[in-house]
């Protein structure tokens, strides 16, 4: 529950920090973004089948590959002092990474877990129906952050309390749900600092040193479970 609260944590930042921009710009960065992830997995997951892997192996291992970490990416920005058009550049190639990531392992686990309620297609169908309910939970969440917002008016240290409620909030609904809390996280922040158009959320800043010991908490133990299944596989 705390890695998964700090990994909320850590991915609502990452979101606000994906500057918005004109469309034109704002497509043309995601179309830059999906581009360079698609083609960095393919190559992962291709080179993979040449070792003699199987599809669902490679995909899901091409998937934890591709996934960039958010905290190493905000703290190195921030101890830089990095801003500008290339560092929001960045952040949204990071976002585009784990959101791609997300949705692949998410399609490729019922093709690799013998104790999948749901297996094959229809394992793939219950794996849309979650990315579907991640989308809607991140705009849930926002909703109701740019609403209490408006009421609490600009006082950080209440807006404060707001945000980690709302964090906690949406991890727990995640973990009732059993959805993986990187989804809504991400599309929380990206949403409060779009839809914000009258400022008036008072965005949380993590210390780079307490990025970097919210970064052990959850990278270390995260990948430990998909050891065994790429054994299995």
């Amino acid at each position: 529950m705390f890695i998964d609260l700090a990994l909320g944590l850590i991915l609502f930042e990452l979101g606000y920090h994906v500057s918005p921009v004109p469309s034109r710009a704002f497509w043309s960065r995601i179309r830059a973004g999906l581009g360079i992830a698609l083609i960095t997995g393919g190559a992962i997951a291709l080179e993979l089948l040449a070792w003699g892997f199987s599809p669902e192996t490679s995909l899901f291992a091409a998937a934890l590959c591709l996934a960039t970490s958010p905290a190493i990416t905000i703290a190195t920005c921030s101890d830089l002092g990095a801003k500008g058009e290339k560092t929001g550049l960045l952040y949204t190639m990071v976002a585009i990474n784990g959101c791609v990531a997300f949705i692949a392992v998410e399609l490729s686990m019922p093709f690799l877990l013998d104790y999948q309620t749901t297996q094959g297609l229809a394992g793939v169908w219950e794996a849309t129906q979650k990315i579907g309910i991640s989308v809607l939970l991140g705009g849930a969440c926002t909703g109701l952050v740019l609403l209490s917002a408006e009421w609490l008016g600009r006082r950080p240290e209440h807006q404060h309390l707001l945000l980690l409620g709302t964090i906690v909030l949406g991890v727990g609904t995640s973990i009732y749900l059993d959805i993986s809390v990187l989804m809504p996280m991400l599309i929380f922040g990206f949403l409060t600092r779009v839809l914000d158009r009258d400022k008036q959320v008072v965005a949380i800043r993590i210390a780079s040193d307490a990025r970097i010991r919210v970064l052990h908490w959850f990278c270390c133990p995260t990948h430990k479970p998909s050891i065994p299944v790429l054994m299995h596989n």
